[in-house]
């Protein structure tokens, strides 16, 4: 069953998963976003969309550029509000464009030049590039006279190794990069869509074909658990709620004291927290401080953990420790268990709930009505 607000026609994207091989690598990643600096990163580091599984956390779609298509993987990412992909005019110099697929303007009839330079600030450099107009096509829908960068530079080996092209951001257009209006928004302005709403089924069974789903316009209650919670968003910028408190094993953990903002986040293959909190969480589960924001924990201990839950707007979101744990296996290799809560200094104080949380629940995202609605996730999808 599609539900929307109404019987909304509703538009499905499937996507791909990559396993998240390294909680530093994607420590580096988050921090860089969210421009973070990092004083020595490390060297490893019709409206459906297939979410591709990108090792256990990494999570991508297809979309199209151009006319006649050119196609492109790309992050749909709550955190950030710019589409950018690689352009063909990158420089040699440019690895993570040399390893991509590249937009070339020239072979598109609809391109319409715009050439006002583009430039997003990363914790590890700027992604730097100019703007230029055309259609995009996502999720069998075509956002017309789409205004989007194309990337001449992008910074660090984060991407380098990326399985996805670019990224398309769908957090609230006041926080994008030279005021050009995501694509989301301009399918909504443009009436293709019915509802002013789109969700995200993340599966975490690395084992699944399928990496999830995304939908435009609506919801599947076919991924989830009795009734959505809707949370208000506290700040229109990101996806941002507030959190009361955590728990571990129904005790109040002694993080987030006073409520705290988090933000909803499905460009991220992990959680974090400021760095105190995180170590007390952490502490609580036993993890062992390696380096930087890695914790290690013995994979024979991961049946004697209890669930860590979040209360948020005064409902329990718990997450078991197969929730936060991140088991790496690798063929030959001794399985190696991390925390997936990483101690990262976002201005703000802000907490980052990325893949492990929205994987255990269900997420819409309402910008008509200002809100994140959460459920938990079913064991077994029906295909």
């Amino acid at each position: 069953l599609l539900v929307a607000a109404a019987l909304a026609d509703v538009h499905r994207i499937p996507l791909h998963r990559r396993r998240v091989s390294s909680v530093r690598a994607a420590q580096v990643a988050l921090a860089s976003k969210y421009n973070v600096p990092q004083e020595s990163p490390h060297p490893r580091d019709q409206g459906l969309v297939d979410l591709e599984n990108y090792l256990d956390a990494q999570y991508y779609g297809e979309i199209g550029i151009g006319t006649p298509e050119q196609s492109f993987f790309v992050v749909f990412d709550t955190g950030s509000s710019n589409l950018w992909v690689p352009s063909v005019e990158c420089s040699v110099l440019n690895l993570a464009c040399k390893f991509h697929n590249k937009y070339d303007h020239n072979a598109s009839s609809t391109y319409v030049p715009d050439g006002e330079s583009f430039s997003i600030q990363y914790g590890t450099g700027a992604l730097e590039g100019y703007v230029s107009q055309d259609s995009v096509q996502f999720g069998g829908l075509i956002a017309e006279n789409q205004k989007f960068a194309e990337a001449l530079k992008e910074p660090s080996l984060v991407f380098v190794a990326a399985k996805f092209d670019g990224i398309l951001g769908m957090a609230f257009p006041s926080i994008a990069v030279n005021d050009l209006t995501p694509v989301f928004n301009t399918l909504f302005e443009q009436g293709t869509l019915d509802e002013n709403i789109f969700s995200f089924f993340l599966n975490r069974d690395p084992t699944a074909e399928s990496g999830g789903e995304l939908i435009l316009g609506g919801y599947n209650s076919q991924y989830f658990e009795g009734d959505l919670q809707w949370h208000d968003v506290t700040r229109t910028a990101y996806w941002q709620i507030h959190m009361d408190s955590m728990q571990y094993d129904g005790v109040d953990a002694g993080v987030c004291l006073g409520g705290c903002p988090v933000i909803v986040d499905t460009g991220t293959s992990i959680n974090a927290a400021p760095p105190e909190d995180a170590a007390i969480i952490n502490g609580l589960i036993g993890a062992i401080h390696i380096i930087g924001s890695e914790w290690l924990i013995p994979c024979k201990n991961i049946p004697l953990l209890k669930d860590l839950t979040l209360i948020i707007g005064g409902l329990d979101y718990p997450l078991a420790p197969e929730d936060y744990i991140l088991v790496i296996s690798e063929p030959g290799s001794v399985d190696v268990c991390m925390s997936t809560f990483a101690g990262i200094d976002i201005p703000g104080g802000l907490w980052i709930l990325g893949d492990p949380f929205i994987g255990t629940y269900y997420s819409v995202f309402d910008f008509e009505n200002e809100r994140v609605g959460l459920a938990k996730t079913v064991d077994t999808v029906l295909e």
